[in-house]
């Protein structure tokens, strides 16, 4: 199995579309050929101009390794995230993470979960799911009434209320 990207301020990841774990749907790294840099910081910068009552979940979710990078980077924003890292899981996050990874075939609890998880906003890493995944968990966000408010390169920010 490979790890997946590193998230840093120019980080890489695969362009290969690979799978990380079975079913998983997040990209995989690739040792050097397809490396593409992404830059988080302008996301960062944008996230820390939201009102402070801002809750902030960045997708994908569920996966360990992305969610304490999201935690470290959260750093440069001081947002509270909903998907934080402290070595412990809440049943709330477990519920939140399997239905986000159930959303292609039941939308409407993947939607109604996310939004009873009191995070205003959004970031979704396209470029951490495999193939299309990623865009198309934007455009599920938009068919459901997510409004995109900011883009840098495949990493969008929505607001959910």
């Amino acid at each position: 199995m490979k790890s997946p990207p590193i998230a840093t301020s120019a980080c890489s990841a695969s362009g290969s579309g690979g799978e990380a774990g079975r079913g998983s749907g997040f990209a995989s790294r690739d040792s050097g050929r397809g490396r593409r840099h992404i830059d988080l910081r302008g996301a960062d910068r944008f996230v820390a101009s939201l009102p402070a009552s801002s809750a902030i979940v960045e997708l994908p979710l569920g996966e360990p390794a992305f969610d304490v990078r999201y935690m470290f980077y959260s750093t440069r924003h001081w947002k509270p995230l909903v998907n934080g890292y402290s070595g412990g899981e809440p049943d709330d996050y477990a519920r939140l993470n399997f239905a986000l990874q159930d959303l292609g075939t039941r939308p409407e609890r993947a939607w109604s979960t996310l939004v009873a998880s009191t995070a205003t906003h959004a970031i979704v890493h396209e470029q951490f799911y495999a193939g299309d995944r990623g865009a198309r968990v934007s455009a599920w966000l938009r068919s459901n009434g997510a409004t995109e408010i900011a883009t840098f390169g495949s990493n969008r920010v929505f607001a959910l209320q």
